[in-house]
């Protein structure tokens, strides 16, 4: 996994705090943590027809604004919730190109789109094939919120476990093991879609 810099004791939700209080530095300093981890996951997520860098840093740069834009109606329920947040936002805009595009059917079924990890010939969906994508993001939506968030920093945004624990405030080897256990779990719903 690629590390981003260190929080350097400057976790997300303190930066988060320092921006809702107007500190721009704050707000730099925000931007340049998440940035490179928006492009990873979105060079991941783009079909072939979106995937060149200027596409990319479109979609990020998109999904950074409305970010931004909306940060007084962000509501923090768990450590972990603005990557979340950040993941259903870097959605929503690859969901918008794609329908700038006209690349998504002309008819679009709701429930295909929400549980659409992944645009159809992505690098995810390369890796896992059409149907594991699917089921990677239904099993992911099982999850309560705080460990979906470990998932998200974790696989989707290439977090370090140094870097999700000082996000968290634990320790790098209990993120591993709540990491360990959630997989498990994850597995076990890929495996019985039934199981809750």
């Amino acid at each position: 996994m690629h590390e981003v810099d260190p929080p350097s004791g400057q976790t997300t939700a303190l930066l988060l705090s320092r921006l809702r209080a107007g500190d721009r530095d704050a707000a730099e300093q925000l931007l340049r943590r998440v940035e490179p981890m928006l492009r990873r996951w979105a060079h991941g997520r783009l079909p072939p027809q979106l995937r060149d860098a200027n596409d990319t840093a479109d979609l990020v740069q998109v999904a950074l604004m409305r970010v931004l834009a909306h940060l007084d109606r962000f509501e923090s329920g768990h450590a972990g919730a603005f990557y979340a947040y950040l993941r259903q936002t870097l959605l929503n805009a690859l969901r918008d190109a794609l329908r700038e595009r006209r690349l998504q059917p002309a008819r679009e079924d709701e429930a295909v789109l929400v549980d659409l990890p992944a645009a159809s010939g992505s690098a995810l969906e390369s890796a896992l094939g059409r149907e594991g994508a699917i089921a990677y993001e239904q099993a992911l939506q099982r999850l309560p919120p705080h460990h979906q968030a470990l998932v998200v920093m974790r696989f989707e945004f290439g977090m370090s476990f140094p870097e999700i624990a000082a996000e968290l405030d634990e320790s790098a080897d209990g993120v591993r093991i709540k990491l360990q256990r959630v997989l498990k779990k994850m597995a076990e719903t890929l495996h019985d879609p039934d199981a809750d």
